[in-house]
């Protein structure tokens, strides 16, 4: 009789159904999340990729500006004016 108290008791009472109704509402608003993490996880694939893809762009352009000047330096050093 005594595993049965819990229960009994708050039939009387009568949260055994408010109980329910929050295990539901939660178990709901969790899929909610779980849906809502899919859109998130492709916004974070995007921002990120396009970060990269920036981030590259810079690094090219200063690859392209710095062997611009170090041509031009060695021009300068190897030329024949003194």
């Amino acid at each position: 009789m005594a595993s049965l108290f819990p229960y009994n008791f708050f039939m009387i009472i009568g949260l055994a159904k408010i109980f329910a109704a929050l295990r539901n509402l939660a178990r709901s608003a969790a899929a909610n999340h779980a849906r809502g993490r899919n859109g998130q996880a492709m916004t974070e694939y995007a921002i990120v990729a396009g970060v990269l893809t920036l981030s590259a762009l810079i690094l090219a352009v200063f690859l392209y500006t710095f062997r611009e000047h170090s041509g031009r330096t060695l021009d300068l050093v190897t030329s024949d004016y003194p």
